[in-house]
């Protein structure tokens, strides 16, 4: 395990009289660079302001230890650090020894976790956790400007064909694909998700009346008119969609997916490759 970097302070100007080789190496100063100034004076400190304030804490409390802070290296990288400081008394000076522990490695993990959690591994979409949650604030903000969304889902028609012919290796290559192109249509990201299997959602905002909704997927449609090509074959794909509008059919996620499952159904009935809108939609 890496030692702790370690500096020393006067606490009266602040300037550096001490800084250990990991200090060094975190902060990409010299020690002839270090010697003699203050990290306030060099940039280091992201919020000058507090500084400030936990020196206040500093000479209150005689130490303060295990916080998360951010310095600025000097090549402008901004490093995340456990930071910990204490005033030591030093040939009858006061001093303070502050420690500092990068932790850019563990920032990194905990955001590589979350967005394991809230995304699908396979395409990298948001995942039913993630686009409820998106939903829950698209709702809201609807509710408060009286614009009408749709809750779109659809599934590949026939993909079952696709992994039972050429192997799920290929089948999931396709459903990367299609993900692709589904971004494509979509301006957030966040708006679109894979629910598992071939089931995706996509909530379209900001339209006046379904025939907005009908508009936008007929977009959609056209993403998927050229055929998808994986090692060689081409994959021709057929989209079934099942749509509810809000606020028209449903005023709650479940309400609306529920319809828009519903719906779904019926496109599969009436032929695949479809759009079939809830049944008690306000224009039949």
């Amino acid at each position: 395990m890496a030692p702790y970097a370690a500096i020393i302070t006067n606490s009266g100007d602040a300037r550096v009289i001490e800084a250990n080789d990991e200090m060094l190496r975190l902060l990409e100063y010299s020690r002839k660079e270090l010697i003699g100034n203050t990290l306030l004076s060099l940039g280091t400190w992201v919020d000058p302001s507090l500084r400030a304030t936990l020196l206040e804490r500093l000479k209150a409390t005689g130490s303060v230890s295990g916080l998360e802070l951010k310095f600025r290296t000097k090549s402008g990288k901004i490093v995340p650090v456990l930071f910990s400081a204490s005033i030591l008394q030093l040939e009858g000076k006061e001093h303070i020894v502050s420690t500092m522990k990068d932790i850019s490695e563990i920032h990194r993990l905990k955001s590589e976790l979350e967005e394991l959690a809230s995304h699908d591994m396979l395409t990298g979409l948001p995942n039913r956790r993630k686009f409820d949650e998106i939903s829950s604030l698209q709702l809201a903000r609807a509710s408060r400007t009286g614009e009408k969304l749709a809750m779109v889902m659809f599934d590949i028609d026939d993909f079952k064909c696709v992994n039972d012919d050429y192997g799920h290796d290929v089948g999931d290559k396709v459903l990367v694909a299609i993900a692709d192109r589904l971004r494509e249509f979509s301006r957030s990201s966040e708006t679109i998700a894979r629910h598992g299997g071939d089931e995706f959602t996509i909530l379209l905002i900001g339209l006046k009346d379904r025939a907005d909704a009908r508009t936008a997927l007929a977009r959609l449609y056209k993403l998927y008119e050229e055929p998808i090509l994986i090692g060689g074959n081409g994959f021709k794909i057929g989209l079934s969609m099942g749509v509810a509008m809000y606020p028209d059919d449903g005023v709650s996620i479940e309400d609306l997916l529920r319809k828009a499952d519903k719906a779904l159904y019926e496109a599969k009935k009436q032929g695949k490759n479809n759009i079939s809108f809830a049944p008690d939609d306000s224009q039949g």
